[in-house]
């Protein structure tokens, strides 16, 4: 069996394994447990987490981007810089 194949089997096997464990540890059934959390649930609470989230999300992505794009620009550079070395290089010989 190849390597890839061999992966997707372990998976497949974990897969099987997690969900044979939750359906025989679960406390209650899934619209016994759907119903106590209604209760104890705020909707307006989650609602208000889940934009907090989004928008820290949407602020990483922009911070990674900035990143991203200081580390084109000096990787330009450094680039640039190699490029001018290797021509007075050429020149001096």
């Amino acid at each position: 069996m190849d390597r890839k194949a061999e992966n997707i089997a372990w998976l497949a096997l974990g897969a099987l394994v997690g969900v044979t464990a939750a359906m025989l540890l679960a406390p209650d059934k899934g619209t016994h447990t759907r119903r106590k959390l209604a209760k104890h649930v705020n909707p307006d609470d989650v609602i208000a987490r889940g934009r907090e989230l989004f928008e820290r999300g949407r602020e990483i992505a922009q911070e990674a981007s900035e990143m991203f794009e200081r580390g084109r620009k000096m990787a330009e550079a450094g680039f640039d810089e190699q490029l001018e070395a290797e021509h007075a290089f050429e020149k001096g010989l």
